[in-house]
This record gives structure tokens, C-alpha cells and sequence, in this order.
């Protein structure tokens, strides 16, 4: 008797826990959908713009993010927050020439809150017909007055966007890593596919080169040749410094 009463007792619990349960899940249901419901009510308080790299450089501001909504006729305040095209806002500002990145999400206190990281120009291209930026991931960039020329090196002469985009950036790339190369090389002219001359500043020579995709190489050997000089007014006054030969450095006067 006692242990048949202990079985309708845990049978009895099982089903009170059960129906506790579905109670508790059906809450969960009906909370969610209210929630939505609620959310697809609220209005957009207006859109939050942040640049996330505006302390190193300002090639877009908060009102050009502004006037580029406005000019789309996409309006946002007001607007019920579940029906705004994030994903088409995301694009339009993806889509402007200075912006690297963009991310658009709604916020807790009702705004739209767009993320913007900016392109970074890494060196400029002047080759007589058009000029532009290649940025640092390497892709082409289209000048921009805000844009600090300072310190930027210019590739002018014979030279394509590809070129531009691969073996010119990496050199560029390399030298503005390299602590005794970067402020020294401010220039190359690409004269043809198979020669080129890197521009010092300060009237120092021309570096010659003949493979730009050697310049690591060529580059160090220079290196190891100008130190090795006791000093720069001991040496002769050189318009050119020919790399093209293998372990030599050529003076050319």
C-alpha cells in the first residue's frame, strides 16, 4: 500500500512538473512575441554616427554621412525601428569613396548607430593622364583634398594600376616600415616595366633599379654601401646609383 501511494505521489509530481513546464514555455512564447510586437512599434530616435578613426585622419565627417541619407531619401527618424533598411543604409554607406568599413545595428536607447572605419591612402599615382590612390589595401582611391600629402610617395612615369597595386605598394609598404628608408625614398618613376628610379630627399641620388620585385635585396645592399662610406660629404657627388648589378652598387656622376 505505502509503496503504491509512493507511485501516484512521483507520478503525480512528474505531471505537475510537466504542466509547470509548458506553462513556463508558453510564457517564454508569448513574452518573445509581445517583445517583437513592441519593437516593431518604437520609432528610430534619429541615426548616431561614429568614426571610429577620426583622431588620425577626417577624409568623412558626421554631415557627410547626413547629406548621403538625405540625398537617398532614406529617412530614419520616426520610422519604426523593425522596418528600417539597415542592410540598404549599410550599403549606401559602404558605397562613399573614403569609407573602409561600415556597420549599421539599432541601438537600446532607439537610435541607429552607424560604425565607420576610413580608407587609408597609402601612396599616390601620377602617371600623366590620371592620378589616384592606391590605399592600404591596396585598391584604387580617388583623391580627396583632405588627404595630408606629407611624407606620401609619389609614383609617376609609366606605370598601371596594377603595377600600382601590387609590387609598387609592397616596396611602399616596406619602406615605411623600415626606420632608415622611410624618410629618405619619396618618389618613384617607373621609366619602363624593367627600370626604375626610387627619389631621395635632400638631393641624395637616384636608386636605380632594375627589378622592383628584388627591392628588399637590392634595397639592403645600398644600405650596407652608404654606411660603409666614412662619410656623405667624403663621397662623390653622384646623380644616380645603379642597383642593377648583381652585389655592386654603380656610381653615376
Amino acid at each position: 500500500m505505502q509503496a503504491f501511494n509512493f507511485l501516484n505521489l512521483k507520478k503525480i509530481y512528474s505531471i505537475l512538473l510537466y504542466l509547470v513546464s509548458c506553462l513556463i514555455l508558453v510564457y517564454l512564447c508569448l513574452s518573445v512575441t509581445y517583445a517583437n510586437k513592441m519593437q516593431e512599434d518604437i520609432a528610430c530616435n534619429g541615426v548616431l554616427v561614429s568614426i571610429r578613426d577620426s583622431a588620425s585622419q577626417q577624409l568623412i565627417t558626421k554631415n557627410d554621412v547626413f547629406n548621403l541619407l538625405a540625398n537617398k531619401g532614406i529617412q530614419v527618424k520616426g520610422k519604426a525601428i523593425a522596418h528600417l533598411p539597415i542592410d540598404a543604409i549599410e550599403d549606401i554607406v559602404q558605397g562613399h569613396p573614403m569609407v573602409r568599413t561600415a556597420t549599421c545595428y539599432p541601438t537600446t536607447q532607439h537610435h541607429l548607430q552607424i560604425d565607420i572605419t576610413q580608407r587609408v591612402p597609402l601612396l599616390k599615382v601620377n602617371n600623366g593622364v590620371e592620378s589616384y590612390y592606391i590605399d592600404t589595401d591596396h585598391k584604387r582611391m580617388p583623391l580627396s583634398n583632405k588627404v595630408d600629402p606629407k611624407g606620401m610617395i609619389v609614383v609617376s612615369g609609366s606605370v598601371g594600376q596594377r603595377s600600382a597595386q601590387n609590387e609598387i605598394a609592397e616596396l611602399v609598404e616596406w619602406v615605411k616600415k623600415h626606420r632608415y628608408w622611410r624618410d629618405r625614398i619619396i618618389g618613384i618613376k617607373v621609366v619602363h616595366p624593367r627600370l626604375y628610379k626610387l627619389q631621395q630627399a635632400n638631393n641624395e641620388p637616384y636608386i636605380v633599379m632594375e627589378d622592383i620585385k628584388q627591392y628588399e635585396v637590392c634595397l639592403n645592399r645600398l644600405q650596407k654601401w652608404y654606411k660603409g662610406t666614412r662619410t656623405y660629404t667624403d663621397m662623390p657627388k653622384y646623380k644616380e646609383l645603379d642597383l642593377r648589378y648583381k652585389d655592386q652598387v654603380i656610381g653615376r656622376k
